[in-house]
């Protein structure tokens, strides 16, 4: 397992993260074979939030030595309107469900730039941090709203969608935090594998559209050696503004063969660069 120092944190942290949205859907048992799987791979970092129903108290159950050699990173619900005592009250039943003492990566949950940038917000962050609830203030946005967020105030931690047919955080995002020591977690690096399916959900619908004018089905016939996986996700540990991409999945198999394909590194540079100039031929609405 190959890892990075998490921009300014110094934090050292596996380049695959187990992405632990599944786990809140499955027994307990399931999820800590799926954590066991991850740990005995390498993967020091669980990413997962106070909404993923069970993942909390299934993270909190599992081993204590290896969950305390793990990065553990949770989210706060922080809708617009909240106060500083909602998201100190979050904070506090992460705690409790997770069974820490401290959660080394906080991260707001999808907050938008009005909440984010709130002085009281940040501070109530801070406070946490002060005392020893929590070591880093982060959170978890989409571009372009997520460099607005930064801007406004100095998140040690990003989380953002990207992939193949999510590049939008190329254009500044990625370059923006590099510069400023921010720590960068790639969500959805697969694009839900909605190359050739109907969108399940509202928010998907976008990235559906991008897919088909991009014509990713076709540059993966192109590819056809390599599956839509490993094409995906190493597409992502190909780029050196990302420290952690996360692997989220229930199913033992899907994670074995994810974790196998990150031991590959970085997507060879040919296939980068032909992917390259598929994108410049196939433009897409918001790439």
């Amino acid at each position: 397992m190959e890892y990075k120092i998490l921009g300014a944190t110094g934090l050292r942290v596996s380049v695959v993260g187990m992405g632990a949205w599944q786990l809140g859907s499955v027994d307990v048992a399931s999820a800590h074979r799926l954590l066991d799987m991850s740990y005995d791979a390498g993967v020091n970092l669980i990413d997962t939030a106070s909404g993923y129903d069970e993942s909390e108290d299934h993270i909190g159950a599992w081993d204590a030595a290896k969950k305390q050699r793990s990065v553990i990173a949770t989210k706060a619900h922080a809708p617009q309107g909240c106060t500083p005592a909602d998201i100190i009250a979050s904070i506090d039943r992460s705690l409790m469900r997770l069974r820490v003492e401290m959660i080394d990566l906080l991260q707001l949950h999808s907050p938008g730039i009005e909440t984010a940038s709130r002085d009281d917000v940040f501070g109530a962050l801070e406070q946490a941090r002060q005392a020893g609830k929590i070591c880093f203030a982060c959170i978890s946005e989409d571009a372009p709203t997520a460099q607005a967020c930064l801007e406004a105030q100095p998140y040690a931690v990003l989380q953002t969608d990207y992939s193949m047919i999510t590049l939008y955080p190329e254009r500044s995002l990625l370059a923006y935090a590099q510069a400023h020591g921010v720590g960068v977690i790639a969500r959805e690096v697969f694009g839900r594998f909605i190359f050739d399916r109907e969108p399940w959900y509202w928010w998907e619908e976008p990235m559906k559209a991008r897919s088909d004018q991009m014509q990713m089905l076709a540059w993966f016939a192109r590819h056809a050696d390599y599956s839509r996986a490993e094409l995906t996700l190493r597409f992502v540990l190909a780029n050196p503004q990302v420290h952690v991409a996360l692997l989220g999945t229930a199913n033992p198999d899907h994670l074995a063969e994810n974790l196998a394909i990150a031991e590959r590194g970085a997507l060879p540079a040919d296939l980068l660069g032909d992917f390259r100039a598929w994108v410049a031929a196939h433009p897409a609405d918001g790439l």
